[in-house]
């Protein structure tokens, strides 16, 4: 049993994800590397201290600690949620899915343990936001681009027209040059 908990620990410190589990005394039983990384609050700082000591002190998360409050009080659901998180100055983009686990020794429906799985979304929502922009940006553009080549349609057609008018002119004039040369020449002879 001791070799299958190292493996378990080993996946959960080298995930991605930020884990938190909070035990049904509010206790946080685990904070994986992810978690520290992604909150800024060192494992030391958090586990074997109840969630409330932790986290409903931070008063501008109220976002996140509702979402994991979610969990304890909706125990038969999954919840995910999209929520700020500020931590270091900076306000991060957390996607969170909370879970209660139940307990496995008893095989009721006791109440064991939340889970809490976060992912740093930050960059993938500016990306989309940026992504939004520009292509109204392109939109705007296209737009532009459209009504340019309407205009310019319309200037060719135009200028077709005068170029008919043109040509048109040039007939008669050369008719009327001949004609002349034509009189002249009669007259003249």
């Amino acid at each position: 049993m001791a070799a299958q908990e190292i493996v378990y620990r080993n996946i959960l410190e080298n995930m991605r994800d930020g884990v938190m589990t909070i035990g049904a005394d509010g206790m946080i039983i685990t904070f994986n590397n992810a978690a520290e990384a992604i909150l800024n609050l060192k494992g030391a700082d958090v586990v074997e201290r109840t969630f409330g000591e932790v986290f409903l002190v931070m008063e501008e998360n109220d976002e996140f600690n509702q979402a994991v409050l979610n969990a304890v009080y909706e125990s038969a659901m999954v919840h995910n949620a999209r929520v700020p998180y500020k931590a270091a100055g900076k306000t991060l983009t957390l996607n969170i899915t909370t879970s209660f686990l139940r307990s496995p020794e008893s095989g009721k429906d006791e109440k064991g343990a939340v889970i809490v799985v976060f992912q740093d979304v930050t960059e993938v929502e500016h990306l989309r936001e940026l992504d939004a922009r520009l292509t109204e940006e392109l939109k705007a553009q296209h737009k532009e681009l459209q009504d340019a080549y309407v205009n310019l349609e319309g200037a060719n057609t135009n200028l077709k027209a005068a170029l008919k008018k043109v040509h048109m002119i040039r007939i008669i004039a050369t008719a009327f040059v001949i004609v002349l040369f034509v009189i002249l020449g009669l007259v003249s002879w």
